[in-house]
């Protein structure tokens, strides 16, 4: 089976498809025999080697997606949790009493005796 070679590759014009067409600035065809003149070669069955497993590129995307979902809700809580820190540290008052304390707005009890 022959094959084309072109002085410019990239002068080709993409007519879709994976197709070609020769363009103003490609040059003209030289038609040569696989392997010669830098034409390279034909290999029966290949292309079908080269397609990709959907389904196992929609399990990793899934996983990505997923993982990352929960890394995020991770950073967001730790977020969270590092401003409540800092609002306790500039403002001691806003701490809440236990409910095992009396707060601090109540009045202080007399023990009865």
């Amino acid at each position: 089976m022959p094959l084309a070679t072109f002085a410019n590759n990239e002068g080709l014009v993409d007519v879709g498809g994976n197709l070609f067409q020769v363009g103003p600035n490609s040059g003209t065809a030289v038609i040569t025999a696989p392997k010669s003149l830098g034409a390279g070669r034909i290999v029966g069955g290949r292309s079908t080697l080269s397609n990709v497993d959907l389904s196992n590129e929609f399990i990793g995307l899934i996983q990505a997606s997923t993982g990352y979902s929960a890394s995020s809700r991770v950073i967001q809580t730790c977020n969270d949790l590092f401003q409540q820190l800092l609002v306790l540290a500039v403002d001691p008052g806003a701490r809440t009493a236990p409910a095992d304390r009396t707060p601090a707005s109540s009045p202080p009890f007399r023990a009865l005796r």
